[in-house]
């Protein structure tokens, strides 16, 4: 009697013990409502990665910078390819493309593993890629407009010169709003860009 009643004892503490004991296999967060979240953020930055195409980056470089820049902390390049759902190759060289263009920074890390930042300071990183592409394509198309416009007409008789008049007038005129557009964005006054975005959109 004894014997059964010192088993039960001993059977009841071991049930009281692991029941107090916090159940490790239970997460804190919803899986589900975590995947969705994921897929959400994702999503936008599929949407802003396809928006900065129009300012001559590719669609992946628009999805890290999205990625990073609503980032809480650093982030590793594989953290970004699980993020993304994309490979290592295609994050790899966006990196350091990004990096060349200031529109994100080093944060440390050791040699295996980079971590990255966004440029807190948006607007004078939009000021440095138009300055270092778009000025840089319109002075180059100015000089090889200048130099076709000095051509004789009797070594081009199928050009139309009125034409290629007004295609030389379009592009400085272009030079010159992206001049008015850079210093607004080096004074902070947005309303010029917000112009031509609204515009854009209609």
């Amino acid at each position: 009697m004894v014997h059964i009643t010192m088993n039960y004892m001993t059977r009841t503490r071991r049930s009281s013990e692991t029941s107090k004991k916090p159940n490790k296999s239970r997460k804190s967060t919803d899986p589900t409502r975590r995947s969705s979240e994921k897929a959400r953020l994702k999503a936008f930055a599929d949407s802003v990665g396809d928006f900065i195409r129009y300012w001559g980056f590719r669609r992946i470089h628009g999805q890290i910078w999205t990625v990073i820049y609503l980032s809480n902390k650093p982030l590793s390049g594989v953290e970004l390819t699980r993020t993304l759902g994309v490979s290592k190759a295609l994050v790899s060289p966006a990196l350091g493309e990004l990096l060349s263009h200031k529109l994100i920074l080093n944060a440390g890390g050791d040699l295996k593993t980079k971590l990255y930042i966004a440029n807190p300071d948006v607007i004078s990183v939009i000021a440095d890629v138009l300055q270092t592409r778009e000025v840089r394509l319109l002075d180059d198309a100015q000089s090889r407009f200048t130099a076709l416009s000095k051509a004789p007409l009797s070594k081009l008789p199928n050009i139309d010169f009125p034409r290629l008049t007004e295609l030389g007038s379009m592009i400085a005129m272009a030079r010159s709003v992206l001049d008015l557009l850079l210093q607004n964005i080096r004074d902070r006054d947005l309303s010029l860009l917000n112009s031509m975005m609204n515009l854009g959109k209609a």
